[in-house]
């Protein structure tokens, strides 16, 4: 079957000007007389595929990006952030469609509970939004269809192409690496906010917005809940965050501009590959460097007394040692120790080498974790030890949480271009 194009119409291709003086002429102005006003509302503002968005889905949208962003509610900043909201709505409804063609649904709870986490992001109690939403005159139910596609597309990518995602051991390896090279340097906490562009045409309109959002930003608006609404960024859904980064994990454009910010400064519009980007210096921090002996080691044991009433057996030793060396957990070993009744065994939580007997501390200082230690004699026991991990406050991650983090970055990719995509195949029909 040959890929359906975009259709853009006579009036999805008018400019922004010309959109504008049709909207504030009346497109969006209420009537006052109640059935027409009904019916204006629900007027068709565009088509996308086979689902329609009408003027209430506008207005309503518009308003919570309005209550949310805390942008001042003026005719002019509505203007200003129309085209971007329609724009939005159009990639919700992409969004919704895939969900759907992949048979995802999605409940209320899981809608809730999005919502929760925005809320903790932004260190509101629980139920703080409905509350605001109902204050400001905005159906709360425009915040819940947002976040609605917000979930639904998570739940797209991690059905559809999280298959398609291969971390080598190279690949960690080389992020470790990286990371151990970073030791000692500084680390910058900050925030992303992304203004797509998709083609030479909308070059000057992105900067254009970019620079409008620093404006706000500057008036008071929260940049989380600007990167909530505008940023094209897989962050957007938690206001931007990347999270602590060091020198080098950024773009070099994003690298130079992060050196430049002072806690809580926006940059200026960045030029990147995919448009443009503003970075917020959340906080940073020079950590000291490694230091072995702040490294808490979560231990396990097996205590095995050689001498008084409970002594151990050499017989009943050799057999619990056998059992104990195939054990490939600390829970393995908590077992074996609850099975046997064996005293002082099992879970001894966290030590550092300078706690422990200079035998013990050899004997588990490079052993590997998951590993169960040859025997140790303490003179009046035998003592069989597993380092279930080590916490190193200045450390490096394991193996497995840099696999999960360069999983989610490769999904968030994916599903970026996935969007574009839809966006390109897609019968697109703006009405305003």
């Amino acid at each position: 079957m040959t890929p359906r194009k975009p259709l853009w119409t006579a009036r999805s291709a008018m400019t922004t000007s010309v959109v504008m003086a049709a909207l504030w002429s009346g497109v969006l102005t209420v009537p006052h007389d109640a059935r027409a006003q009904a019916q204006q509302v629900q007027r068709i503002a565009a088509v996308v595929n086979d689902d329609i968005i009408s003027i209430r889905d506008v207005q309503e949208r518009l308003a919570l990006t309005m209550v949310t962003s805390a942008i001042p509610n003026t005719p002019e900043n509505q203007q200003k952030i129309l085209p971007n909201v329609v724009r939005a709505l159009v990639d919700d409804q992409l969004r919704e469609q895939e969900a759907k063609r992949l048979k995802i649904t999605i409940n209320d709870a899981d809608v809730m509970s999005a919502i929760r986490r925005i809320e903790e992001n932004n260190n509101l109690p629980a139920g703080a939004t409905e509350g605001m939403m109902s204050r400001a005159g905005v159906p709360y139910d425009a915040l819940k269809r947002q976040v609605h596609a917000q979930v639904a597309w998570v739940k797209a990518a991690q059905q559809s192409l999280r298959r398609q995602i291969i971390i080598q051991p190279e690949e960690i390896d080389a992020t470790l690496a990286q990371l151990a090279n970073a030791q000692g340097k500084p680390q910058r906490r900050l925030a992303e906010l992304v203004v797509p562009v998709n083609s030479a045409d909308q070059e000057q309109q992105a900067r254009s917005l970019a620079e409008r959002l620093i404006e706000q930003l500057q008036q008071g608006a929260k940049f989380s809940a600007l990167a909530q609404q505008f940023s094209a960024a897989a962050t957007a859904g938690r206001g931007g965050d990347l999270g602590w980064l060091v020198e080098g994990q950024l773009s070099p454009e994003l690298d130079e501009a992060a050196t430049r910010l002072s806690p809580g400064q926006v940059s200026p519009p960045i030029r990147t590959a995919t448009g443009y980007t503003l970075l917020l210096l959340i906080d940073q921090h020079q950590p000291a460097a490694a230091n072995p002996a702040n490294i808490r080691y979560a231990l396990s044991q097996i205590y095995m007394p050689l001498s008084g009433r409970i002594a151990v057996t050499p017989e009943r030793r050799a057999s619990i040692e056998q059992a104990a060396q195939k054990a490939t957990s600390c829970e393995d070993l908590n077992l074996i120790a609850e099975r046997e009744k064996l005293p002082s065994s099992g879970d001894i939580g966290q030590q550092r080498l300078s706690d422990l007997p200079p035998a013990i501390a050899q004997a588990i200082q490079g052993l590997p974790e998951q590993k169960v230690s040859p025997p140790v004699n303490m003179g009046d026991a035998e003592v069989l030890l597993m380092v279930c991990k080590r916490i190193d406050p200045n450390g490096l991650p394991s193996r497995d949480e840099v696999s999960s983090r360069l999983e989610r970055e490769k999904l968030e990719r994916l599903a970026d271009r996935r969007l574009r995509d839809l966006r390109r195949q897609a019968l697109i029909d703006v009405r305003l």
